[in-house]
């Protein structure tokens, strides 16, 4: 396995496709405890799988090229 599976575009409404072909649900949306600029998203599949991707927002992009 990847060390990355999957990565999403910041404020990404898309949820990833599973190992075993299928889409996978978005079941939890975490913010991070301290990097106010990031969210964990939990998704899960119908085979079992467990899947938490990190996203960046928007703020932190548009304080990169200010």
């Amino acid at each position: 396995m990847a060390i990355i599976e999957h990565v999403l575009e910041p404020n990404s409404t898309g949820t990833p496709t599973c190992i075993c072909g299928k889409g996978m649900r978005l079941t939890k949306i975490v913010p991070h405890p301290i990097a106010v600029d990031t969210e964990t998203r939990n998704f899960d599949c119908d085979c079992g799988h467990l899947m938490k991707l990190m996203i960046w927002t928007d703020q932190v992009l548009s304080s990169n090229f200010v």
